[in-house]
């Protein structure tokens, strides 16, 4: 696996998703919060096509919205949470501020 680092663009698109992800942190629904993550995720599949640096299916899981998204999606299901430096990626992101992100993308 290669680990790049790359910027996540602060799109308007980005910024809402990235509001959003914040925001949803008092969520107690799980399936709303999965139903957002599914957004988030089509959203960077397809990142070259909204504005971002890169897209496929490493940087639909890996970027700080969705991140963020996960660490809720543990919460709900009483796990233990990781990689809580993607919440003050998302304020930036939320802010309008680009964001440089590491994933690992596959071989």
């Amino acid at each position: 696996m290669a680990t790049q680092r790359v910027m996540i663009k602060a799109t308007d698109d980005v910024k809402t998703l990235a509001a959003k992800a914040t925001e949803i942190q008092d969520a107690c629904n799980p399936l709303a919060v999965a139903n957002f993550l599914l957004t988030v995720q089509r959203h960077f599949l397809d990142g070259r096509e909204h504005g971002q640096q890169c897209g496929g299916s490493d940087i639909a899981i890996q970027n700080p919205v969705a991140l963020a998204v996960l660490n809720k999606l543990n919460h709900l299901a009483e796990l233990d949470q990781s990689r809580t430096e993607c919440f003050t990626a998302c304020m930036d992101l939320a802010e309008g501020e680009d964001v440089e992100w590491e994933v690992n993308f596959g071989p």
